[in-house]
């Protein structure tokens, strides 16, 4: 059985458009309230911008929980995503911040 062709939504299909506005909308804040950077500077902990990286966080999720259970339910190929996420997080990172703070 052919599968279903998927037709890229609004955000895919607007993506440049939709990072182009984010762009100038940060360089118009920034401009606005020049002081809003020296704010977000000090949300940083161990050179780890929070701001950043729950926005990260909230830009990823939704991507793995849709590739992960689609269904509700576990199938092989959910099991190999869910063990790439747990080696790239629980492995990779440590160690390259290991090898970065080494050298």
């Amino acid at each position: 059985m052919p599968e279903k062709e998927r037709k890229l939504g609004i955000w895919g299909k607007y993506l440049t458009l939709w990072v182009a506005l984010c762009i100038g909308a940060g360089i118009g804040l920034g401009r606005l309230f020049p002081q809003l950077s020296d704010i977000l500077a000090r949300l940083e902990v161990a050179n780890i911008s929070i701001p950043i990286a729950i926005l990260l966080f909230a830009m990823i999720y939704p991507i793995m929980v849709q590739n992960i259970l689609p269904s509700g339910t576990w199938s092989k190929g959910d099991f190999l995503v869910a063990k790439q996420v747990f080696w790239d997080a629980g492995v990779e990172l440590p160690g390259c911040y290991g090898l970065s703070a080494a050298f």
